[in-house]
């Protein structure tokens, strides 16, 4: 599962972005990063699985790809890109 959790303390959106894989005690939370106008990415659009393995989110400036490994869940590095 993949979520987006706006974890500001004022009124600009600051996102976080989280893979869940798994269930039940064994489920891992894997953090992908934080997506905020004052990281340089721009403000967080969308984020979506764009394959069997793999996740982009979307920015205003700047598109991240993560690579899901099909074995043990664990996101890759991310590749980012500009928009």
């Amino acid at each position: 599962m993949l979520t987006a959790t706006d974890i500001a303390f004022s009124i600009d959106p600051v996102y976080r972005m989280e893979l869940l894989t798994g269930s039940g005690w064994s489920a891992r939370h894997w953090d992908l990063g934080v997506w905020e106008e004052a990281g340089g990415r721009g403000f967080f659009k969308s984020a979506k699985w764009s394959g069997a393995d793999e996740i982009t989110v979307f920015a205003e400036k700047e598109t991240t790809v993560f690579t899901v490994d099909p074995v043990s869940g664990r996101p890759g590095e991310p590749r980012a890109g500009a928009r």
